[in-house]
């Protein structure tokens, strides 16, 4: 029976959530025995306890530290570079770069002073692990480990022609934190919040690169997003390469909007401060026909770079409301009358008072084209017994919508009347 632990290719299955993923790999054995050799990158960002075998039981999981590649050349003669020269010495012990010189006489060394007989690889050069399975029978089965070092997140772009209509599109950038080039034989991206209740291990590799996947001779594809749990699941066909500490950028599918409007919008609460002036804001309001994952999206309005914003998650149909910031060219100025009638009806509770508000709302179009105008007010400070004027009122919400002609003033008010608590 041999013992020769067979190494993973990392990367055959990959689930991968927004800061960790699932490594799912494929194994065989015909013996009640199965090894698995980790390398040292691999083992330190595994998440504690995550490691285990899927449909192939198992009696017992061990595991021990596996000698590093230094480690390999321990009584083996490698060279000492100093200011004095280079000499043979022989390798002792790798942990602590103990050599031995010709004379007998014992040091320490520096990595960097020595020379060997052998190239070293380029990563994975510490102490990894071996894995070894006491199998019930034989068969095949999964490796499942979840690690650190895979992570994605989206990225959307919302572009508007001159015409007001908009293009959606989403851009899926996968991280590979770990020191060797990946080549995933199938990847599927989740969407949504999975928290892991146990403590996290080693750190993320710093990124050095990115890699548009856009080669030729493979075109990555999404097909239909999908709902587990609560989870959206996206799988990638084609899946490009991940590189060595890098990231790898596929492009969506692009996304339909049923409804889409770019507006001028003021939404505040209730007060009764009067004058006021402010700006509106530039308001953009969308529905999607697939599920929209928490990102940062891209605002692109006839080919500019207008801004850019971050939405939360949001089911398909659910609507989108963002703002850019403030819009200088769309101001308004807001006036409160109150008004206490002089002979209050009977009271429903002595603690409390009916008064009657009138706002007025001026508001000015610089622009060289017409706008859209929405206004919102939340009348949090009472509960609401009439409604009059230009607005109209949604659970306790005050809302008005026009369209404000280029270098237009338009005022527009409305009356209510609010049972409040002295």
């Amino acid at each position: 029976m041999s013992d020769r632990p067979v190494r993973p290719t990392p990367g055959v299955g990959i689930r991968i959530y927004d800061d960790f993923a699932e490594v799912r790999l494929r194994v065989e054995s015909a013996e009640h025995r199965l090894a698995v050799a980790f390398p040292h990158d691999t083992w330190r960002q595994m998440v504690p306890h995550s490691l285990t075998l899927l449909d192939l039981p198992f009696t017992v999981m061990s595991s021990a530290p596996q000698p590093s590649w230094l480690a390999s050349l321990e009584g083996r003669a490698v060279w000492l570079e100093t200011s004095e020269g280079r000499q043979q010495v022989t390798l002792i012990r790798a942990e602590d770069l103990l050599v031995q010189d010709a004379e007998g006489a014992y040091l320490h060394a520096g990595e960097r002073q020595l020379r060997f007989p052998e190239p070293p690889p380029v990563a994975n050069r510490g102490e990894g692990a071996l894995v070894n399975f006491e199998l019930r029978a034989p068969g095949e089965g999964v490796l499942s480990y979840l690690t650190q070092a895979l992570t994605w997140q989206a990225h959307y772009t919302l572009e508007v022609d001159g015409e007001g209509v908009a293009r959606l599109t989403g851009q899926a950038e996968l991280s590979n934190g770990t020191e060797q080039a990946l080549i995933p034989e199938s990847v599927t991206l989740m969407g949504g919040q999975v928290r892991l209740s146990g403590p996290r291990s080693g750190r993320r590799g710093a990124r050095t690169g990115i890699v548009f996947a856009s080669a030729p001779h493979f075109s990555p594809e999404f097909e239909d997003v999908r709902e587990v749990a609560g989870l959206y699941t996206f799988e990638l066909r084609n899946p490009p390469v991940l590189p060595a500490r890098g990231s790898a950028v596929v492009p969506f599918q692009d996304i339909d909007l049923p409804s889409f409007q770019s507006i001028a919008g003021l939404f505040r609460s209730f007060d009764t401060r009067s004058p006021t002036q402010g700006t509106c804001s530039r308001h953009y309001l969308l529905r999607a026909d697939q599920p929209l994952l928490a990102a940062q999206v891209t605002v692109r309005e006839r080919g500019y770079l207008v801004g850019q914003a971050k939405w939360t998650e949001t089911a398909s149909g659910d609507p989108v409301n963002f703002s850019l910031g403030s819009d200088p060219d769309v101001t308004y100025t807001r006036h409160v009358q109150e008004r206490v009638p002089p002979v209050e009806p009977e009271r429903p509770s002595p603690s409390t008072r009916q008064v009657e508000y009138r706002v007025t709302y001026t508001f000015r179009n610089a622009k060289a084209r017409p706008v859209l105008l929405r206004l919102g007010e939340h009348l949090g400070r009472g509960t609401v017994l009439a409604l009059t004027g230009d607005a109209v009122l949604a659970e306790q919400n005050v809302t008005f919508e026009t369209t404000l002609a280029a270098g237009e003033v338009r005022e527009v008010g409305y009356e209510v009347v609010l049972e409040e608590r002295e």
